[in-house]
């Protein structure tokens, strides 16, 4: 006290820099009350984050409960397409693929009025997912949810790895980013070692990533193997390689997941996607069952013919190392499910010839004999 006084205290409890400042000018200075009534309502947030987050949760899992979820690729295509039609602006392949779409589901849902009904569902139950998916991103942007010291510490970090990601650039050379990450954990620089690990998955080399490493202990199950492209595999990445040899927080860590997982949704990788849930502010890993499940619900919010002509091999299962060195393409549920869901569909898309919907890198991996 005598050296630092009441700063010093303050500060040595783990208070923000800018927060000691402001209290050490006084505590009803107009700083001080602002960061003290944030640090102290942060946990009533959080809770109150974490019942919005359930509700958005209840509503997508009634969704994937319906008779006819098995279906929704393709009610939510015909929906799409059908306000591009209402509002004049559907080519004529468009409605030629609303005939075929309603011919498809008329044959599955047991009627055209089924059809209309069910399209109507699914069009409420979007919309309110969207509210409020938004109504969350809001709180969180409008509301304090975490104390003034860990948001500081944290906006530090992410402006640290934004810097690094930008001298990486676009990089596709799968080569340059392993060897990047292997001199990133070498020098313990987490933030180049967390810019890489963003990296690879927006150039779509998040599988070299994982594939870069050998699993460390039994607890995860790779021990001395190299890690699968899969959640498991991910999940023990993470916790192996940025938490155990990285020494990231656990908080940290699986907040670089889940970008990781968010880009590499948007890249066609699924069996990485949606692989970390929050509760009350706090972030968790799922597992391989709840990820599934989660990634092939946004999968069925993709149009069949967009998904057909745009995931690649890792929208549709993943690798494994045959402890030789060789990887080996595994079918996954999610994948499985996308070509069983629709079938009738992607026959429809084949049937067009047209190129562009291929891509040699998967069909050659989906197909061949193993």
């Amino acid at each position: 006290m005598r050296q630092g006084g009441g700063a010093g205290l303050i500060k040595g409890l783990g208070a923000s820099k800018d927060m000691t400042e402001a209290m050490a000018k006084g505590w009803f200075a107009k700083e001080g009350i602002k960061m003290a009534y944030q640090t102290f309502r942060a946990p009533e947030r959080r809770k109150k984050l974490g019942e919005k987050e359930q509700q958005l949760e209840d509503l997508n899992t009634d969704m994937d409960s319906k008779s006819y979820a098995s279906e929704l690729s393709t009610i939510r295509e015909l929906n799409k397409l059908e306000e591009k039609k209402k509002a004049g602006n559907a080519t004529d392949e468009e409605k030629k693929r609303i005939s075929n779409l309603k011919v498809d589901l008329n044959s599955k849902l047991g009627g055209m009025g089924e059809v209309t009904r069910i399209s109507r569902e699914v069009k409420k139950g979007d919309e309110d997912i969207a509210k409020k998916t938004k109504e969350i991103i809001d709180f969180k942007e409008n509301s304090p949810i975490r104390t003034p010291y860990t948001f500081e510490a944290n906006m530090g970090r992410k402006k640290s790895v934004r810097e690094a990601m930008s001298k990486i650039g676009d990089n596709d050379n799968s080569d340059d980013l392993v060897d990047m990450w292997r001199h990133a954990k070498a020098v313990n620089d987490k933030e180049l070692a967390a810019a890489v690990f963003l990296a690879a998955a927006k150039n779509g080399h998040s599988n070299e990533i994982i594939q870069a490493e050998k699993g460390i202990s039994d607890k995860h199950g790779f021990k001395g193997k190299v890690y699968d492209t899969n959640q498991d595999g991910l999940n023990a990445f993470v916790n192996e390689q940025l938490i155990g040899e990285l020494g990231m927080a656990e908080q940290e860590a699986f907040d670089y997941q889940s970008q990781f997982s968010s880009i590499c949704k948007n890249v066609g990788h699924f069996m990485f996607a949606e692989s970390v849930s929050s509760k009350n502010g706090m972030l968790s890993q799922k597992t391989a069952e709840e990820q599934e499940a989660h990634a092939r619900s946004e999968a069925r919010k993709i149009d069949v013919e967009k998904y057909t002509r745009d995931r690649n091999r890792f929208g549709y299962g993943y690798e494994v190392d045959d402890g030789a060195g060789n990887r080996k393409f595994k079918f996954s549920r999610i994948g499985l499910a996308a070509v069983t869901e629709n079938a009738s569909m992607i026959e429809l898309e084949i049937g067009k010839e047209r190129k562009e919907i291929y891509s040699s890198n998967r069909e050659i991996n989906l197909f061949c004999k193993r």
